[in-house]
């Protein structure tokens, strides 16, 4: 209830919100001395939503870090995205805010403000790519300092930045976000992936989940499974009937260990395609942390999953992905390399979830993603993938 709200109140509220601060603005900078500080002491990058956009951010954040070694970099994001954050080498501190009620969510924002203005900020960079409320807050925080932000059509945010950024929507969302990072001066040759940084303590329970779980990744096959894909359009999900077919016809064929991600909200989806499947498999929804699911997906040979948070670790650990996309397109989100496969139809309605929708779609028969077959996703993934690259 609380983030439809936000969302209304963002586009109505915030976009002719957005162009009053702007004009204004504008007429007060005849005033002011420039803000190009080209050397910032004192650097915030803000991204509200989405684990998986923070992976991809990761390039950005570590050319940041290397571009500007001595600065205080911040983060400011939504609370649920700590875990994500929190030990991240590239970043010196993050700034969360709570989303659980509307009293909770105002209280947050402005706590965050008087935080954030009294740390002094000399640049922000907004990487959300639609949402008025991140241009507003940048504004606040930020009044008479550098703000660079997305010029995405139609979404009125541009009004309120510095700096702008056109937003592209025909190359993958990582190199988008790279680009943001640019305008302070990162060398564009330097673009690179990035791995999700995690400790050895996170290492030493994968090695100790595994173990429990009779798997040797130095001889068995391991494939991991992840089936939801969050709260943004569920419809996004390949069926827990399709996936318990293709499990078992890898186990039988292959003798792959196989083991399902997911968060604890996930565990009945995950409870419930194990009871479908004829073999065993191993439940780790719940159990693991963002930073060890990175360690066991970087373990494993394959990784299925639809376009969501898991999807783009599995990219950035370098694990061969599979990935099941349709209200989304792969253009943006895919997995990066060549040795991955993709499931994309390119029907006329897609992608309906979009960075002009807000992401938004009332489709209520996703073929896009009901039409993938489980016989051609095993013959692929047979001759493409396992057929060449047995443990055996």
């Amino acid at each position: 209830m609380v983030i439809r709200i936000i969302r209304v109140v963002d586009y109505y509220v915030g976009i002719p919100t957005c162009f009053v601060i702007g004009i204004l603005d504008k007429f007060l900078n005849v005033f002011r001395k420039s803000v190009v500080t080209t050397n910032p002491e004192k650097i915030l990058l803000v991204k509200t939503w989405g684990i998986g956009n923070i992976i991809l951010m990761l390039p950005a954040m570590k050319a940041v870090r290397e571009k500007y070694p001595e600065a205080q970099i911040y983060f400011f994001s939504l609370k649920n995205n700590r875990e994500i954050l929190e030990g991240n080498p590239y970043i010196n501190d993050c700034f969360m805010l709570d989303m659980d009620g509307l009293r909770a969510f105002i209280t947050s924002v402005a706590e965050n403000i008087r935080l954030l203005r009294g740390e002094g900020i000399d640049c922000i960079l907004d990487f959300d790519q639609f949402a008025r409320f991140t241009a507003l807050l940048s504004f606040v925080i930020g009044i008479g300092k550098r703000r660079i932000g997305f010029n995405t059509r139609g979404q009125g945010k541009k009004y309120v930045f510095t700096d702008l950024v056109d937003y592209n929507n025909t190359q993958h969302m990582s190199k988008t976000f790279y680009d943001l990072a640019k305008v302070i001066g990162v060398a564009e040759e330097n673009y690179q992936s990035v791995k999700v940084p995690y400790a050895g303590d996170d290492l030493f329970f994968v090695n100790g989940f595994l173990k429990t779980h009779g798997i040797d990744t130095q001889k068995d096959i391991l494939i991991g499974i992840h089936i939801g894909c969050g709260p943004n359009f569920p419809s996004r999900r390949w069926s827990c009937e399709k996936y318990a077919q293709l499990a078992d016809r890898l186990i039988e064929e292959f003798n792959v260990k196989i083991y399902f991600t997911g968060t604890r909200s996930e565990t009945e989806l995950v409870q419930n395609t194990i009871n479908l499947m004829n073999n065993r498999a191993v439940d780790a929804s719940g159990r693991l942390t963002i930073k060890q699911m990175a360690v066991i997906i970087e373990k494993s040979d394959i990784f299925f999953s639809s376009d969501t948070g898991p999807l783009h670790i599995a990219s950035a650990m370098d694990t061969t992905v599979v990935g099941f996309f349709g209200p989304n397109t792969p253009l943006l989100y895919g997995p990066l390399g060549d040795k991955n496969i993709i499931y994309y139809k390119g029907l006329p309605c897609s992608p309906c979830i979009t960075n002009y929708n807000a992401k938004k779609s009332d489709c209520r028969d996703p073929i896009c993603i009901t039409s993938i077959e489980v016989d051609k996703v095993y013959d692929d993934v047979a001759k493409r993938i396992l057929s060449e690259n047995l443990k055996r």
